[in-house]
């Protein structure tokens, strides 16, 4: 399976494209909001991890182009966060088809829980 990791934080980016490889993921990763609608469009994924801070590019604005896409309509999103989401936030991802959240610092097996689980249904939905 393919997983798009997005996020601003080098750190997190290794760490989670390292724990995403040695559970047998293929693991791409971008730092900003353009990049992973770029790798995205030329590489395709099964799923997408997406830190609620990218930037050139906002969150909620590369979900709603996912959605749009004739390619990705059902592609499963969940967001990492750092904050609890407000309730406009909630309304705006959910319309934009994201369905999980992961609140900060989220521990690898919570991670690769929230890949198996059923949408809707992350482990640490915030």
């Amino acid at each position: 399976m393919r997983v798009l990791f997005a996020a601003p934080d080098a750190t997190l980016r290794s760490l989670f494209g390292m724990v995403l490889r040695d559970a047998g993921y293929e693991a791409m990763e971008a730092w900003t909001g353009v990049e992973a609608w770029g790798l995205l469009d030329l590489q395709g994924a099964d799923f997408c991890v997406l830190d609620t801070g990218l930037r050139l590019m906002s969150t909620l604005e590369l979900a709603r182009r996912i959605r749009a896409s004739s390619r990705f309509p059902g592609l499963p999103i969940i967001l990492v966060a750092d904050t609890e989401p407000s309730e406009e936030e909630r309304a705006a991802f959910s319309k934009a088809g994201v369905k999980d959240w992961l609140a900060k610092p989220v521990e690898p097996p919570t991670l690769l829980k929230a890949l198996t689980a059923p949408s809707g249904n992350a482990a640490t939905a915030v």
